[in-house]
């Protein structure tokens, strides 16, 4: 089908620019991503991220602030099909170390302080105690939580080597991809050496290198670092409060939270200590996630709540789970077409408790359970005592 419209020569410049760049192969990709990215923003509601915020003027981004922060949109990727055609070649080069880790994840680039003062985040739409709808918890494609780790790694690396200009939205986001590509090659090597089951792949969420993954890439610039979508800022380190996208110098730039910076330093299995085929995390990361979700992330908080308390039900199967997720929708949304993003926001809440070890997998045959871990229910009775009324 072919359509037409008009569109200002300003508009079309800019597109121009972004087609130069290689992100799109032409000018009917572009419209295509566009529309499908309006569609799936009318269909997922709203997702709970704060505005985008020039630096040191709006009141609610500092500490004790008394202004409402801006209601947010849901976090679509802000190119959710990108390029359907043959994809340019990055122009981006990734250093590697002899071990095929990037060295921009490498702790002994930075002195161990910032080089900037850090932001704080930005607060939350929801209290504790406040039930949140499942629409509004992080969404559903963010499924893992290392690539939060190497994100935010990279970008304390990125500030401490190259200052905070470096840390413009559009460039270190792409280059982030990058090192995240790299680092996802170096992932695959390990999961074909163990032979890891699908669901426990150390790769999972993470690019592949090459033309052939420069789709993928550029969903891990939205999805794991950060996108902007009309003055509102997301991705799963916004949604962890360990970033804030801000502008400074009229450029959005996104920049690592006081949270980030220390979960960043944090030492690691896999990018400090050499070769690790099963554990994503250290002990001391995964307490750290907890305490930050349990004090900061009250919409993270809510979701494992209400899952933790399913799985103590003997609530396991996905088609359980979903049922009575459903019934946390905001009003309104409570339709049959719902059913399939109410699965990817489920998935993607165990696939980041998986992480955290709160909960593991349970194979019989084909199917697939979750169980709540030791540890998941330590989590639950310490946050027991916050309600589970989902909003209404």
């Amino acid at each position: 089908m072919i359509l037409s419209f008009r569109c200002s020569p300003t508009l079309k410049q800019k597109i121009d620019s972004l087609i130069e760049k290689g992100l799109y192969p032409d000018f009917s990709a572009f419209c295509e991503v566009a529309l499908e990215n309006q569609l799936l923003l009318e269909e997922s509601g709203s997702e709970g991220r704060a505005s985008v915020s020039p630096q040191q003027s709006a009141p609610h981004n500092k500490p004790g602030g008394s202004a409402t922060p801006r209601k947010n949109v849901v976090a679509p990727l802000v190119r959710p099909k990108m390029i359907e055609s043959a994809p340019t070649k990055s122009t981006l080069t990734v250093q590697a170390t002899t071990d095929g880790l990037p060295e921009d994840l490498l702790r002994d680039r930075t002195d161990g302080n910032a080089p900037f003062a850090l932001p704080d985040p930005s607060p939350d739409l929801f209290g504790a105690g406040q039930g949140v709808p499942v629409d509004r918890w992080l969404f559903g494609q963010y499924n893992r939580l290392l690539p939060a780790k190497v994100s935010v790694r990279a970008l304390c690396v990125i500030a401490s080597a190259e200052g905070r200009d470096s840390l413009k939205l559009e460039s270190a986001s792409a280059r982030i991809a990058e090192i995240a590509a790299t680092f996802g090659d170096h992932l695959r090597r390990l999961d074909s050496n163990s032979g890891a089951h699908r669901d426990d792949a150390m790769s999972t969420a993470f690019p592949e290198t090459g033309a052939d993954g420069q789709k993928g890439r550029v969903r891990y610039q939205n999805h794991f670092v950060g996108h902007t979508i009309k003055g509102e800022q997301g991705g799963l380190l916004v949604g962890l409060k360990l970033a804030v996208i801000q502008v400074v110098k009229n450029k959005p730039c996104i920049l690592p939270t006081k949270a980030g910076w220390n979960f960043a330093l944090l030492e690691n299995p896999i990018l400090d200590n050499g070769v690790s085929e099963t554990e994503r995390f250290a002990l001391a990361e995964r307490n750290f996630l907890l305490q930050h979700v349990r004090s900061f992330v009250p919409v993270e908080r809510f979701a494992y709540s209400v899952i933790l308390e399913m799985l103590l039900r003997d609530v396991v199967s996905p088609e359980a789970m979903t049922t009575e997720l459903f019934k946390l929708l905001s009003p309104g949304r409570k339709s049959e077409e719902a059913k399939e993003f109410v699965n990817t926001q489920r998935s993607g809440a165990l696939g980041r408790m998986t992480d955290l070890g709160l909960i593991a997998h349970d194979r019989n045959g084909r199917n697939v359970n979750r169980i709540i871990t030791p540890e998941g229910e330590s989590f639950f009775r310490a946050i027991k005592n916050v309600s589970l009324v989902a909003a209404s």
